[in-house]
């Protein structure tokens, strides 16, 4: 939870958007492309890296601008990952946490327990059918 550059190394492999990609079929004659596809999970991180990223640079003085005529990417990232969390409609209720017996009224989010899901077979994917 830190812009802190220290920490870059936890968002480093998701800082390029090839990660993201993988061939959807393998190439059937020398003179056809593959077709290429992205992971959902993947295309987010690297998003959420690109906001962090662009935060960071704001930080540091840097004019990131305000919309996607100054920059075509973090902007398309704060639309593409809106439109993921509303489609994900992630039903878990919400609490502040209890902290000596307290319930504190900031929400963080941080300690409810959620079902998430298996995201093992993704990299596994990734791994086999990676551009890289």
């Amino acid at each position: 939870m830190s812009l802190d550059h220290s920490y870059d190394y936890l968002w480093s492999e998701e800082m390029d958007a090839r990660k993201a990609l993988i061939y959807l079929s393998p190439q059937q004659e020398a003179t056809e492309r593959p077709e290429v596809g992205s992971i959902s999970m993947f295309h987010q991180l690297h998003c959420l890296t690109s906001l962090r990223e662009a935060l960071q640079r704001a930080g540091g003085g840097e004019d990131i601008g305000v919309d996607w005529k100054d920059n075509v990417h973090w902007p398309h990232c704060m639309q593409y990952l809106r439109e993921s969390i509303l489609c994900f409609a992630d039903p878990t209720i919400e609490r502040g946490p209890i902290i000596n017996g307290t319930r504190f009224r900031g929400i963080d989010g941080a300690h409810d327990v959620r079902t998430c899901r298996d995201n093992s077979a993704l990299f596994q994917l990734r791994e086999q059918s990676g551009l890289e």
